[in-house]
């Protein structure tokens, strides 16, 4: 993917027209926005779901910390995890269009979300158009990470898409100063990537034993310092 288009998917991770700005500096930007005084907050515990594919979608979801997980499902009943998003992003967006949901949303970890009813969503385009065009243009972001997910995620040898979705994480998580990482699953990688849990698996005991990742001390056992530029070199050899 060209390191433009990547650039502008990574600026909308963090929720800002500045690629310099943290995702903790844009959630802070999003909870100032006036456009969020009418919202509510609500919680979800890992692996509840926010909303299913298929539902009518009436609200919108600006997400305030923690991770949230896309899900498609297959005809035979097999999900794919289609997207990732954390603090600062907004889900549920199609509802503008009076469309249904086109996914189904599934917290990750402990997760706090703003909800806006799409009803007064729509207003905006008559009363307020700055609010407006800044929601269209985290749609557009949407269909730019559309792009990035395919090429970088479903294509090619397991171990450079593994090095690349570490990357990722990294940064949507806002670890990546810290040089560190969470993991997911070995299962929840596979269904990112496309391909077995065994494989994932397989490639990250290969990073362990060569130190491109090197477990923290620390409370969440899947909390693992990252070298970058090693992680980096794989990604894109």
């Amino acid at each position: 993917m060209p390191n433009g288009k990547r650039a502008a998917v990574e600026i909308g991770y963090s929720s800002s027209p500045r690629g310099d700005e943290s995702v903790a500096a844009a959630a802070g930007r999003l909870e100032s926005g006036t456009l969020l005084k009418s919202a509510r907050r609500a919680r979800f515990l890992p692996r509840q779901v926010v909303y299913r594919e298929g539902e009518q979608a009436d609200t919108v979801y600006a997400i305030r910390s923690g991770l949230v997980k896309l899900i498609s499902y297959l005809p035979n009943g097999k999900g794919r995890i289609v997207r990732l998003y954390g603090r600062g992003i907004w889900i549920g967006l199609e509802g503008l269009l009076r469309q249904p949901y086109e996914h189904t949303a599934v917290a990750i970890e402990d997760v706090e979300v703003y909800r806006l009813r799409t009803h007064t969503l729509r207003l905006l385009e008559r009363d307020d158009v700055q609010h407006h065009v800044h929601l269209m243009s985290k749609w557009h972001q949407h269909l730019l990470e559309a792009d990035m997910w395919i090429s970088e995620f479903s294509t090619g040898p397991i171990r450079p898409r593994v090095a690349r979705l570490l990357g990722f994480l990294s940064r949507v998580e806002d670890r990546s100063a810290s040089g560190s990482v969470k993991l997911l699953t070995c299962d929840e990688m596979a269904a990112i990537l496309g391909v077995t849990p065994e494989s994932v698996s397989r490639v990250l005991a290969e990073f362990k034993r060569s130190g491109i990742l090197c477990a923290l001390e620390s409370s969440q056992p899947e909390l693992y310092r990252c070298d970058a530029s090693a992680l980096e070199r794989v990604a894109w050899q």
